[in-house]
């Protein structure tokens, strides 16, 4: 099953259908919200949306790899990757179960 993405634009068009405002005022909004979770996760923060997820990141310290054309070994710089850890709900909708709302 070939997988699509969804892009920033499609889901500002979305937002500001449902919502009935302009597209270009939901792309603000929906580009606040990813700036300010990126944001919070710099900052070494968790990022939790009820139902949905935690946005998190990990540390990866220094070590050696290798150049898988030549094999020569290569000094990695340490580096912090985003992480993303679903919700059991959202585990759950994927599988075919109703979405649920929970209040936090």
């Amino acid at each position: 099953m070939e997988q699509k993405s969804v892009t920033r634009k499609q889901i500002a068009a979305a937002v500001a259908e449902k919502f009935g405002m302009t597209k270009k005022r939901s792309m603000e909004i929906i580009d606040f919200i990813f700036d300010d979770i990126a944001a919070e996760m710099r900052n070494g923060e968790v990022v939790s949306i009820s139902n949905f997820g935690k946005f998190m990141t990990a540390s990866r310290g220094e070590r050696i790899g290798m150049n898988p054309f030549t094999g020569e070994k290569v000094d990695l710089d340490a580096k912090i990757l985003p992480r993303f850890k679903a919700s059991k709900n959202l585990k759950a909708y994927l599988n075919g179960s109703e979405m649920t709302v929970e209040d936090e």
